[in-house]
C-alpha cells in the first residue's frame, strides 16, 4: 500500500520488480509454473516476511549475546580515605561472565535455530498451498472439459430437435 506523498521503503522496489517479473514468465507460459508461482507467494506472503525479520532478528541477537558475554568499563572512583583525605583516581571494571556465558550465548544460538526452522516451515507451508492450489485448478479445469465433453451433444441433439420442429412447423409460439 503506497500514500500519497510517501516513499515506498528501499526493500519493496526489488520485490516489485521481481512480481511483475513473475507475472510476465507466467502469462507468456513458463515451463514449470510451480516453481514461479511458489516464488511469487514467497515474495508477496506477510508471513515470509515476518519470519525472515524474525531470523534476522535473532542473529543479531545472538550477535550481541557473543559480544556482551566479558563487559569491560572505565570508571572513575572516588573515595575519601586517601593519604590526603578525599581521592579521586581512574578504575577498570571487569565482569567475567564465568557462570553465565553459556546461557546467554547458547539460548541466543536456540533461538536462531528456532527462527531458521520457523522460516523453513513458512517456506514448505507456502509451497504447499500453492502446490495444493495448481492441483485444485487442475482438477477444476478436467471437471469442466469433462462437463463440455458430456453437455455438448446433448446440447446439439437439443439445438438439432429445435431447428427441426421449428423446419416442420411444430415449434411453440
Amino acid at each position: 500500500l503506497h500514500v500519497v506523498g510517501q516513499r515506498r521503503p528501499r526493500d519493496v522496489e526489488p520485490q516489485l520488480h521481481r512480481g511483475r517479473h513473475l507475472v510476465h514468465v507466467l502469462s507468456a507460459g513458463a515451463r514449470r509454473p510451480h516453481e514461479a508461482l511458489v516464488e511469487l507467494a514467497l515474495a508477496a506472503r506477510p508471513d515470509v516476511r515476518a519470519a525472515e525479520f524474525g531470523l534476522e532478528s535473532a542473529g543479531k541477537m545472538a550477535g550481541l549475546a557473543e559480544a556482551e558475554w566479558l563487559s569491560l568499563s572505565a570508571i572513575v572512583d572516588a573515595n575519601g580515605s586517601g593519604s590526603r583525605g578525599f581521592e579521586m583516581g581512574p578504575g577498570l571494571a571487569v565482569g567475567l561472565p564465568v557462570f553465565q556465558r553459556g546461557g546467554r550465548v547458547d539460548s541466543a544460538h536456540a533461538e536462531v535455530e528456532l527462527a531458521m526452522r520457523r522460516y523453513a516451515s513458512v517456506r514448505h507451508d507456502v509451497a504447499t498451498e500453492v502446490a495444493l492450489a495448481l492441483q485444485n485448478r487442475h482438477q477444476a479445469e478436467r471437471a469442466v472439459h469433462q462437463l463440455e465433453r458430456e453437455l455438448r451433444p446433448a446440447r446439439e441433439r437439443a439445438l438439432a430437435n429445435a431447428m427441426r420442429q421449428v423446419a416442420a412447423g411444430d415449434a411453440p409460439a
